[in-house]
């Protein structure tokens, strides 16, 4: 969320991150073209966690360019933030598990078809 709308007006975004050192750190204008993918994996969102305190993005080895500390403003990506400007934007949405992301991709599915199949009954 912070890498796309953390400079959006009225949104709870951050333009700095913090360090497993507790350095903080301002985010970086993120490339047009990433260089590669962030990490996905469990290891890699648990490394990142770090206990809660939210600071390990840089310990994550694929990661050690730090573009996971980078993000994009208006003039970088203007279709999301005019979705954003006429939409809900949900600056206070969390992982629903502490893991990879494909699990958290299919969460509102499995909600969806979950209450579907209650409807039924």
């Amino acid at each position: 969320m912070d890498n796309y709308f953390g400079k959006f007006p009225g949104a709870d975004g951050a333009t700095s991150g913090k360090i497993h050192t507790g350095e903080t750190i301002r985010l970086a204008p993120a490339p047009d073209t990433p260089p590669h993918d962030l990490d996905h994996s469990e290891t890699g969102a648990r490394a990142a966690i770090d206990g809660g305190r939210m600071d390990g993005f840089d310990l994550i080895p694929s990661d050690s360019d730090l573009l996971s500390y980078s993000q994009y403003d208006q003039d970088s990506i203007p279709n999301y933030w005019k979705l954003a400007q006429n939409f809900a934007l949900a600056d206070h949405m969390f992982s629903s598990m502490a893991g990879p992301s494909f699990p958290n991709h299919l969460y509102p599915e499995f909600s969806f078809w979950r209450m579907r199949l209650q409807q039924r009954t």
